[in-house]
């Protein structure tokens, strides 16, 4: 036979043992100092200058005529479809009477605009002009002052004695 059931005494709850504060002698920590201040940064060496840009190449006598052309209004930056306006500026270096049948505007998209025709340079006397013309496709485009020391009949054909003064302007289109 099992044996018999026994009653099992619970005990009484117990309270949680009271904390006692108790002072502490904790010392003070002593006040913290500012950081100091980082050292000064070394300075970088010394670099050379970059070099200016290159000077635009001089224009050179062609045919007895040192030409060249300006952009009038001091900038090469414009809208397509708005005129670029340049100075011209053709003096015969030779002495005497230099004729010229046509004088005018090259673009690089190949739309020659004539400014002058059927004249002379007498020699060292510059011959002044303004032009302009519009570029109708924005990008980067070049312009030349191109003269021809022909008739202005023999220019219009394939014997005409055309002459292309460099180093004409960089023009930007927008």
């Amino acid at each position: 036979m099992p044996p018999s059931p026994t009653d099992t005494l619970v005990p009484p709850p117990t309270q949680p043992p009271a904390a006692e504060t108790v002072p502490t002698a904790t010392p003070v920590p002593p006040p913290t100092q500012a950081p100091a201040a980082p050292p000064p940064a070394e300075a970088p060496p010394p670099t050379e200058a970059p070099p200016p840009p290159a000077a635009p190449a001089e224009p050179q006598a062609q045919n007895g005529v040192l030409a060249k052309i300006s952009f009038r209004d001091g900038r090469n930056t414009y809208a397509v479809g708005e005129k670029v306006f340049v100075k011209i500026e053709a003096t015969n270096v030779e002495g005497g009477i230099k004729p010229f049948g046509i004088l005018g505007l090259t673009p690089d998209t190949g739309n020659f605009q004539t400014s002058w025709d059927n004249y002379q340079l007498e020699g060292g006397k510059p011959f002044t002009h303004e032009d302009g013309l519009a570029f109708t496709t924005p990008g980067n485009h070049k312009l030349w002052l191109s003269i021809c020391f022909s008739t202005k009949d023999e220019c219009q054909g394939p014997n005409g004695n055309w002459v292309r003064f460099e180093p004409g302007l960089d023009v930007i289109v927008q």
